[in-house]
This record gives structure tokens, sequence and C-alpha cells, in this order.
């Protein structure tokens, strides 16, 4: 599409232009209008994906946060949609995402942990209302078209573990439910105190929860400054989503393994620089190693999550 199209649409609508920003999947603009602050997202074709269907997962999931929510968890209000150039404007959240938040030496201890007891009894609520009630078949789409279980081939190793994953998924039969697709610090944006803005939803559709909780874990853990409130946010992720992995700790660790190995193909992907490419590693190892130290999801057996969890929701 021709960036004509988009600068002749704002001012058809009286937008005046603020700044642009290209990125890898989309192009962003900053708009104003009398006193309101908006953002107009156009998304970008990427390589191996369908852009359409890219556009219409995140309007439907925008819309379905909407429908839900009315709390402190949102996400960006949309103001139109230009369906025919997958383009769409909504409302502009001034803030900071919980990544700048979480990587400060200075943030507040209470605060942080205050912010995730919003945030996880929301996206505990949020998958609970939105789960399939019927059991899964074996060729489900989930296991193919998830946002997260159709990159299981990219996460593995090899086909051994892509297969023991994919058998550990089917035998399992954890919870599915719309997610996010790529749950992260940086997706989430903190205005004022305690108003918490959910964003990027292009990787939204059906799949497994836990893989939404697991993505976001292993970030927090790889971007938050170093303390000891990683132990009480590990408790919380207990307290707020042990049922979605059906009180196993084996399977968040499974998952856990994957998301850490996605990622480590991923950041070393972008990184050319040998040295650099050396230290990334080193830290990725290190940071699984404390995790599986530290993290009482490792240590607790089956019977004391499960206790722990009905105790807190009795």
């Amino acid at each position: 599409m021709n960036p004509n199209r988009i600068d002749d649409y704002c001012r058809e609508h009286g937008y005046d232009i603020e700044k642009r920003i290209i990125r890898k999947k989309s192009l962003i603009y900053y708009l104003a209008k009398n006193k309101s602050k908006l953002l107009l997202k156009k998304l970008l074709t990427v390589e191996a994906e369908d852009i359409d269907q890219k556009y219409k997962s995140e309007i439907r999931s925008i819309e379905r946060v909407h429908d839900f929510s009315t709390g402190p968890v949102r996400a960006p209000r949309i103001i139109d949609t230009v369906d025919a150039d997958h383009f769409y404007v909504c409302e502009r959240i001034d803030g900071f995402t919980l990544y700048h938040l979480i990587s400060s030496p200075f943030y507040s201890r209470t605060h942080v942990m205050a912010l995730h007891r919003i945030l996880f009894q929301w996206l505990g609520e949020f998958y609970n209302r939105y789960q399939r009630q019927k059991r899964l078949t074996p060729d489900d789409p989930v296991f193919s078209l998830g946002p997260y279980t159709k990159k299981i081939s990219a996460i593995a190793k090899n086909r051994d573990d892509e297969a023991h994953m994919d058998t550990l998924l089917r035998r399992s039969m954890l919870p599915v439910s719309v997610v996010h697709g790529d749950l992260t610090p940086w997706n989430i944006i903190l205005r004022g105190k305690d108003d918490l803005y959910i964003i990027d939803w292009g990787n939204g559709g059906e799949d497994f929860p836990a893989h939404d909780v697991t993505r976001y874990f292993l970030q927090l853990m790889r971007k938050m400054h170093w303390s000891g409130i990683k132990h009480d946010l590990n408790r919380l992720v207990i307290e707020a989503f042990a049922p979605l992995f059906q009180f196993d700790p084996h399977m968040f660790n499974m998952m856990l393994q994957y998301h850490y190995r996605y990622s480590r193909k991923i950041i070393l992907k972008k990184t050319h620089n040998l040295v650099a490419r050396w230290a990334i590693l080193r830290y990725l190892r290190l940071l699984l190693f404390y995790a599986e130290y530290h993290n009482i999801v490792f240590s607790m057996n089956r019977t004391a999550i499960k206790s722990t969890w009905n105790k807190q929701n009795a």
C-alpha cells in the first residue's frame, strides 16, 4: 500500500500526523485531532504470514477484550478500521511498558507485585470466559493453527522434541481458550498507577493459555532486574494459573524449556557478532539454571501445588 493513501485518509478525517514509525511488521502513525491522541497501525506483509488473517485476528481479539473487560486491564479502544488496506485507528495510550518498569533497579517491589496480582487475576478470568468446553480431538485445529503450537517446529531442537511436545499436549488435554499469542512485559502499558493496557494482539487466537503464561513468565525473568521478588512472582504464577498446567510442574517445566529455546534461537539469529552471541547464550543458560534452582515450581510436587491453589481459592 502506498503511504500516500494513509496520508489522504488522515487529511479526510482531520487527523494531524505527529510522527511515523516503520517497524518490521507494522507502520505506526501518531495522530492528533482536537485534544485526542490517536494511533494508526498498518500491518505489513511478512514472509510466511497471512496478512489478512493477522489483521482480522488483531481486530477480533481487541473487540473480545472490550466485550469482556471494564476493569483496570483493557486494550486500546478502536476508533475506525479500514479492512481493505489492513489498518485501524485506536486511542493512543500514554504511559510506559512493564518492561521499562521491571528492568529498572529502582522499581517498587510492592507496586510490581500489586500490578501482577491485577494482571494475573484478569488473565485467569479472561481465559475462563473464552475457554472451550468440548474436549479436544486428535485432529483439532489448535494443534496446528494455534499461535504458539504452530511454532513448535521452530521451537523444538529436533523432530523427537517436536513429537514429544505434541504428544504431551494431546495426552494432557490442557484447557484451550483465546490467548494473546505474544504475551510479554513490553506488550503491556502502564498508565497512571495501576491501569494496564495489553497491546499488539496480532497473534491472538485459540491455543493453550499455558503457553501465554509460560512465555510471559520467561520474558519476565529475563528482563527483570535481579532481586528476591522473582521468587514471589513465581509463587503468584502458581496461585493464579496452576489449573492451566493441570497442577503438574513437569508440564510447566517442559513449556519453559521450549519457550527458552525459541527465545534463544530468535535472539541468536538476530545477533551476528560471535562474542555477543556467546555472551547471550551464556546469559540464557544462566537464566534457565536460576529459574530451575530458585523457583518453587520445580521443587513442589503435584499434590502440594494443587493444595496451595485450593487454599487460595477456598
